[in-house]
């Protein structure tokens, strides 16, 4: 395929035009190289010179110096924050209690929120309350004052090692102990935050290893803005995919549900129909409108010229802005359409995560791969922490791989794998009930969805709520 520019005369199925995109191509190079290059060295040059790279962090703020440059003046207000950080973690030696008592003093961030942990560890390892900045391994002299000593930065930087290598050994092992089918989708009652993996050890003599989840609002601010309430991964997990499993066979919740669910699309389909009304209605008001000008304007002739032209621009304006508003309408109605499901598609999803699980149960990775496709989010209702009892709440997709790229290659992969898990089900269950074991046999497993559903929207097909007290069998663990 060739490359023809007419107005700079380029062909590239000729050795000229090819000659003159290489140049051109070599050009660019150049100058994006050059570019980069240039960047490094104002950076470097910064930096010796003192200048500041980067915003200013709390306890300072930008302002420029007699010369011109970029230079860092201390913010009073929270330069007393800065100094009671190092105060407290001189004092207690532990980021988590700084969090805690500058809650209790009412120090708030610059944003007006609670400091964080993370917040308080980059305040205490920032080398440029020291008045001195790091740049490329060097360390260089800044231009602004600085809020705490060196001989402090030394304290605190042996400290943080000191914790790391006493608290942190055996994190390293952990995180490849349990796979957490969960991250992402499994979200706090209270503000809908996300949950982390949040994983422990216990016992005396050798350490056992328990997987939890706990609220990232809860883990950074050390249970201020959240409690501080930890779930056994292992239990929920398993909890939420037994639920899915047994709601594959339960046909009147799933009808609820979709019920449920295309009731609130249909009402949020006719508010917007009706906004989509009003607007073809102002549109065509606008364009009735703009030929009455039109019309005037030929009658009139040259004199009305300017008073009318200005007129009808501001109705062009208009009708674009209502055109816009109008593309904009239908294509929500569009995708709240595309929403709406069936019963049947749900049990279909369902018969389809039965199947791929069945597969791999025994691969953790790939369920953790899965559970995005197939569930929206899972949000706990406790009534009893202890006991773990509660309520299940799950946001599933009726169609899976909705919009997906690859939707067909989906559709014949997973028609593939249906199969696949069909017939060896079926081996199984020959080998199970073979001849002579003096048994009647069974009718042979069915139930694989010959038409998997593959498409996935945004929003949840429908809320699914386990039954109340139904929750999480041997929470206590731990």
């Amino acid at each position: 395929m060739a490359l023809v520019c007419l107005d700079l005369d380029i062909d590239t199925s000729t050795p000229d035009g090819q000659m003159i995109m290489r140049q051109h191509a070599n050009l660019a190079q150049w100058q994006a190289e050059r570019i980069a290059q240039y960047s490094v060295e104002t950076v470097q040059r910064h930096a010796e010179q003192g200048r500041p790279i980067g915003p200013p962090p709390v306890g300072y703020k930008l302002v420029r110096n007699g010369t011109g440059h970029a230079s860092y003046a201390i913010d009073s207000k929270y330069k007393s924050h800065v100094e009671t950080i190092d105060r407290l973690y001189l004092e207690f030696e532990s980021s988590d209690r700084v969090v805690l008592e500058l809650h209790k003093k009412g120090f708030k961030s610059r944003r007006g929120k609670t400091y964080t942990k993370s917040q308080v560890t980059r305040i205490l390892q920032n080398i440029r309350y020291t008045g001195k900045q790091e740049y490329d391994g060097n360390i260089y002299q800044g231009n602004w004052p600085a809020i705490r000593s060196t001989e402090a930065q030394n304290k605190i930087e042996a400290i943080f090692k000191r914790n790391r290598r006493t608290n942190h050994t055996q994190n390293v092992l952990i995180k490849k102990k349990y796979v957490y089918l969960l991250q992402g989708l499994l979200k706090c009652p209270k503000y809908s935050s996300s949950m982390m993996p949040k994983p422990g050890t216990g016992g005396r003599k050798k350490k056992q290893y328990y997987p939890y989840y706990l609220c990232v609002k809860a883990d950074k601010t050390k249970g201020i803005d959240c409690d501080t309430n930890y779930v056994p991964a292992e239990a929920i997990d398993r909890a939420v995919i037994e639920f899915i499993r047994k709601l594959r066979l339960d046909n009147e919740t799933i009808e609820k549900v979709i019920g449920r669910a295309n009731r609130a699309t249909s009402g949020r389909i006719n508010a917007i129909d009706k906004d989509l009304k009003r607007v073809k209605e102002s549109l065509h008001q606008i364009r009735i409108k703009i030929s009455n000008v039109v019309d005037v304007l030929a009658d009139k002739g040259v004199s009305q010229l300017k008073p009318l032209k200005e007129k009808l621009e501001h109705l062009s304006q208009e009708e674009q802005e209502l055109i816009r508003e109008e593309k904009r309408l239908e294509q929500e109605i569009s995708a709240e359409k595309r929403q709406a499901g069936s019963a049947h598609e749900q049990i279909q999803t369902l018969h389809l995560f039965n199947d791929l699980y069945a597969m791999n149960r025994d691969h953790s990775e790939r369920l953790k791969m899965l559970m995005p496709r197939f569930i929206k989010y899972v949000i706990c209702h406790f009534t009893d922490k202890e006991k773990g009892i509660g309520r299940l709440e799950l946001g599933l997709f009726g169609r899976p791989f909705a919009g997906s790229e690859n939707a067909e290659i989906w559709n014949e992969t997973l028609k593939k794998l249906a199969e696949q898990c069909n017939k060896q089900l079926i081996a199984d269950w020959r080998k199970e009930h073979a001849n002579g074991n003096g048994r009647k046999r069974k009718a042979a497993p069915t139930g694989v969805p010959s038409e998997p559903c593959l498409h996935r929207d945004d929003s949840a097909a429908g809320v699914v709520l386990s039954p109340a007290n139904e929750f999480i069998p041997g929470y206590q663990m731990g």
